[in-house]
């Protein structure tokens, strides 16, 4: 009966420790279809907001795309209803790649930003993760 008890206490500590426990999500993930083709086609993709929780003077994007196109671009920019540009515009060179955005604005640990993904001609499927 005793083993019982400390199994139990060690499962609900567990559990306790669990729920007290916030993980902290640095970055979000992002799935485009990028076209300046089709007639109603969208030239322009932002992501959700994502909290900068880190002291890099730089963001990041991790990307692939659906084939090598040098007129792919990203930006950080502000959270919802702010467009401006926080970060250098940063142009995709390669199918897929890892590209730091150095910022051109004072940004802060606990606010929002978003990831702006445009062309300038074409069309593509675009996916990765970026971290502002």
């Amino acid at each position: 009966m005793r083993i019982k008890n400390k199994i139990r206490t060690f499962i609900l500590t567990v559990v306790a420790v669990m729920m007290m426990t916030v993980p902290a999500f640095a970055g979000g993930d992002f799935d485009f279809y990028l076209s300046m083709i089709e007639e109603d086609g969208n030239a322009i993709e932002y992501t959700d907001n994502v909290t900068r929780n880190n002291s890099n003077n730089y963001g990041e994007v991790n990307y692939s795309a659906s084939s090598q196109y040098s007129g792919l671009a990203y930006t950080i920019i502000g959270q919802y209803g702010d467009y401006q540009d926080y970060s250098e515009k940063v142009y995709a060179t390669a199918i897929s790649g890892r590209y730091e955005m150095p910022y051109i604005r004072d940004v802060y640990n606990g606010n929002n930003y978003r990831l702006k993904c445009e062309i300038d001609r074409y069309s593509l499927n675009v996916t990765g993760n970026w971290e502002p």
